[in-house]
């Protein structure tokens, strides 16, 4: 694996120790143990293995749809809950996103040595889809290709990358200082249209309802704004779902990313499919089924 540039980083280098323990309990991120889990496909010759990075508050198993899909349709695939969301320890929705990124690097030898092939592709949800692209950027070895769902390159509300750097001093300080509001139960939904997904959201016992830490915001801005600039990287087949009335992350974000890679591989296939009128989880909205499929079939073909 390359050297990983401190660009990337919100601090200087992260040091992740590994060691081999019983259900890959083996990457440590914040101090703790990532617990690994894979379904395999009923096939002895499976497509790829995917590996999925779930969003900001929320956990690995609000994407069963996705995961039965592919699974049905050949796929191994690989998933884990982040420092501080599910069933993983720590402060709740308290993290450090590069070191978020450190980890899912990590993640990826781990998938790699457990694949029964070669072919690994990456899937990641609003903050999982930075992680996944920064991760892709660092190391786009062995990647076969990734798909990204409204990807958190730039969230909302805009927060300058200035301010989020002059934040981020106070959040070593005290990282569960929090700026942004939670969500109030009964106030229109940002995640879908369908209300009952936001009902769901706020019935789960694994999900985050409270304000974004400012720990966790301000290196999410500057995560996604070092990706944004270093986009030109891209050259691995990447397709981006979006809605286009997200108000959770920038459709524009994702717009400036594929402009970016494009502009220095004109003929990268990498390419961007906005959802007209769909909120942040596009997966959750009643064009949903056939995105899954859509991913399945764009899988099929890389």
């Amino acid at each position: 694996m390359p050297s990983l540039p401190e660009s990337f980083m919100t601090h200087s280098m992260v040091d992740v120790h590994s060691e081999k323990k019983e259900k890959d309990r083996d990457v440590s991120c914040h101090n703790w143990p990532m617990d690994m889990q894979y379904r395999r496909a009923e096939t002895d010759t499976p497509h790829g293995t995917v590996l999925l990075a779930h969003g900001y508050a929320e956990h690995s198993g609000r994407f069963q749809p996705l995961h039965d899909a592919l699974v049905a349709a050949g796929y191994d695939i690989a998933f884990y809950d982040h420092y501080g969301h599910g069933t993983a320890p720590g402060p709740r929705a308290c993290v450090d996103v590069g070191r978020l990124i450190t980890a899912h690097l990590n993640a990826r030898r781990i998938v790699l040595t457990h694949s029964r092939t070669e072919n690994l592709f990456l899937f990641g949800h609003s903050m999982g889809g930075l992680i996944s692209a920064a991760s892709c950027l660092l190391d786009p070895h062995h990647l076969r290709g990734v798909v990204l769902t409204s990807p958190a390159f730039r969230p909302l509300p805009p927060v300058p990358v200035k301010v989020a750097r002059a934040l981020l001093h106070l959040a070593r300080i005290a990282p569960q200082l929090s700026a942004h509001p939670a969500h109030t139960p009964g106030s229109p939904s940002a995640l879908s249209r369908n209300p009952h997904v936001q009902e769901n959201f706020d019935e789960d016992p694994l999900t985050h309802k409270g304000p974004v830490p400012i720990l966790t915001g301000a290196t999410m801005i500057i995560q996604g704004s070092r990706v944004l600039e270093h986009a030109e990287r891209a050259q691995t087949p990447t397709l981006i779902f979006h809605g286009s009335a997200d108000t959770l992350a920038s459709l524009a974000g994702s717009r400036t990313f594929v402009r970016n890679a494009t502009a220095a591989h004109p003929d990268a296939d990498i390419h961007l499919r906005i959802i007209d009128g769909a909120y942040h989880e596009v997966l959750n909205e009643p064009e949903g089924p056939g995105l899954i499929r859509d991913i399945v079939m764009w899988l099929d073909a890389h």
